[in-house]
């Protein structure tokens, strides 16, 4: 297993954009066994907190998933929550989570978390959880672990969507990040919000495209979505899918290009247009 020092640095490797690790994790109660075919990163959460990730980007262990490795975006989507989301406290889903830091770091400030991505991830979003819910690291009080699941949802089955909305919603806010690389996906991904954020009225007829919803449809809960994008050409193109269908889109913040990731990346905020 790898080893990073408090900036940040992987022992043997390059520099990543980590925040400082601020307090000490307990080595003897981790509740997962060392692995040095997995890598390691150990994440500042804010106030003293840690969270620690482990990653299979060359899947040693792991059949090969995207999922498998921490995205560039991923870690500016973390900064974002610990500098502008640090107070909040309610339901929570990550989509496209993969090893599920931003989703973690919420549940460590004390939200109520839904990590999802596909079936196929799920043992290593359950791992990641383990890891963390099992250990002591944390000067503060740790949040119940009953407080994080992992769930399958693949973007292109409402029943997946609506399964997680009905066992963990409704929810306050949504966050993803780099779920725009495959524009395929762009689509189904922006209809998979409409769901979690409460509208169920997405059912196309048979051999049809999914159309545009109406605000109108969903009801009661307001939710924030929050993506972090990497300003490329194809990644823009589902900001512009999401505003054709409903939403509205703020940008809350550009980070700059670093190690991690070649173009900025924005942070948008997207809310229901609702007139």
């Amino acid at each position: 297993m790898s080893s990073t020092t408090e900036s940040g640095e992987k022992k043997g490797g390059r520099k990543r954009p980590l925040p400082e690790a601020e307090g000490e994790i307990d080595e003897s109660n981790s509740g997962v066994e060392a692995d040095e075919e997995l890598e390691q990163y150990d994440i500042s959460a804010g106030s003293g907190r840690i969270i620690r990730i482990l990653t299979d980007p060359l899947s040693k262990k792991y059949t090969y998933n995207v999922g498998n490795s921490i995205w560039g975006a991923s870690f500016e989507l973390v900064n974002f929550l610990k500098d502008y989301r640090a107070d909040f406290r309610g339901s929570a889903v990550e989509i496209g989570a993969g090893t599920g830091a931003p989703g973690l770091v919420l549940w460590s400030q004390g939200a109520r978390v839904t990590l999802t991505d596909q079936k196929q991830t799920l043992p290593f979003m359950n791992m990641n959880i383990a890891l963390n819910t099992t250990s002591r690291a944390y000067k503060k009080e740790k949040p119940r672990s009953s407080d994080i699941v992992a769930m399958a949802l693949d973007w292109k089955d409402h029943d997946s969507a609506e399964a997680v909305l009905d066992a963990r919603g409704p929810f306050d806010l949504i966050c993803g990040a780099e779920v725009s690389y495959n524009t395929s996906l762009h689509n189904p991904l922006v209809d998979t919000l409409l769901i979690l954020m409460g509208n169920r009225n997405l059912r196309p007829s048979k051999g049809a495209e999914c159309g545009a919803s109406s605000p109108s449809d969903v009801q009661g809960h307001s939710t924030e979505v929050l993506l972090a994008v990497p300003l490329r050409d194809e990644d823009g193109d589902l900001i512009d899918l999401a505003a054709s269908k409903g939403l509205s889109a703020t940008l809350a913040t550009t980070y700059p290009p670093s190690p991690e990731h070649e173009s900025k990346v924005a942070i948008y905020s997207l809310r229901l247009d609702i007139k």
